[in-house]
């Protein structure tokens, strides 16, 4: 899968630009039928504005599936729309991305979805349906979610963030092809992301954390830390679905324990996280133990020199990815038993100052 997420990669995004609550929706599963915040003026004619559709999904073979669509205007991008395709193969990864300018594609306004070129991402009756054009490469996905969307939002002077489940948990069914006459079909277990933020880099987070494990049981933690002027809250989602504890809710609380130093920045790098999260009467909590860092990113590397140095007098951020495990337990009302399961994994830890 992509080594960020939608969010963090909108970070980095802005970063170039600076060098020129909950909301509820219906309870029924399947994935939102709402246009995208690209359709809307407040978004649409914001400098720093920046939206993120992101799918992954990981098949029984452990192959990954990563698919984005990005739309953005911090950054030089003004208004550019990308789609990006990655798709794990035995026979070798499927690649390919294409990006359009305003006026080359075509934002849907009474329903989620965009067309652009041969490509067409559009919402129907009740699934996310892609088909996907690159000419050398070409894909057609439906992806259903098992349990309705959810929302946080956090809005602040500095511009607003908004961060939803577009679906949970789903199942991904995927067919890709290439010019060598390559084919491909999977069904995958499978989640779908959906972020929209006016926000600059230096306003969006201060640290974030992503574990995304899609096995037997899928335990997902995914959550931003605020900056202090926007409340240092944390903003994002816990999943945990399997056999006898199928929950999806929000962030509410987490704490770092065991803080290894990193040498080269000071950043202190947690080897436990815990996370609080709760909807309704329902309760979960995820602690994540690490027990080897087997990757550090300093996510400002390919920029040049100049663009390097003035991003850095804002923030520098670094990803961290490590290994281990995580054991989650839900309890869906004060009197009902814990549920709990446990899974080896690997997950990021971001920090940008």
């Amino acid at each position: 899968m992509s080594r960020v997420s939608a969010l963090h990669t909108a970070c980095v995004v802005l970063i170039l630009s600076l060098c020129a609550g909950l909301v509820p929706r219906a309870a029924q599963a399947g994935v939102p039928s709402a246009p995208m915040y690209w359709a809307k003026g407040s978004v649409a004619t914001h400098d720093q504005a920046v939206e993120h559709l992101t799918i992954r999904a990981r098949n029984p073979a452990g192959q990954d599936t990563f698919i984005r669509i990005q739309a953005a205007n911090a950054g030089f991008k003004h208004g550019q729309l990308k789609i990006t395709l990655r798709q794990e193969a035995p026979g070798g990864t499927f690649y390919a991305d294409q990006s359009f300018d305003v006026g080359d594609y075509r934002v849907m306004g009474d329903h989620f979805g965009v067309t652009a070129g041969k490509h067409r991402v559009e919402v129907t009756g009740g699934q996310l349906a892609l088909h996907l054009d690159f000419g050398s490469v070409k894909a057609d996905a439906t992806l259903s979610s098992l349990v309705a969307p959810l929302q946080v939002v956090d809005r602040h002077g500095s511009g607003f963030i908004a961060r939803e489940l577009f679906a949970p948990v789903g199942r991904l069914t995927l067919q890709v092809s290439d010019a060598n006459s390559r084919t491909f079909s999977t069904t995958s277990t499978a989640f779908a992301v959906h972020e929209a933020s006016t926000a600059t880099a230096h306003h969006v987070y201060d640290r974030a954390v992503q574990l995304h494990h899609l096995g037997a049981d899928v335990v997902l933690t995914d959550y931003i830390v605020t900056p202090a002027e926007r409340g240092a809250r944390p903003l994002g989602f816990v999943v945990i679905w399997g056999k006898g504890h199928n929950y999806v809710g929000e962030v509410t609380s987490e704490a770092r324990a065991d803080e290894h130093a990193d040498s080269a920045n000071g950043y202190k790098v947690p080897y436990q996280v815990t996370v609080a999260s709760k909807r309704g009467e329902s309760r979960a909590a995820v602690r994540i133990t690490a027990e080897k860092q087997v990757q550090r990113e300093d996510d400002l590397a390919d920029l040049n020199f100049v663009a390097r140095k003035a991003a850095a007098m804002f923030m520098h951020p670094v990803t961290y990815t490590l290994r281990g495990k995580a054991a989650a337990e839900v309890q869906t009302n004060a009197a009902a038993p814990v549920a709990s399961c446990e899974a080896k994994v690997k997950f990021k830890y971001a920090q940008v100052r």
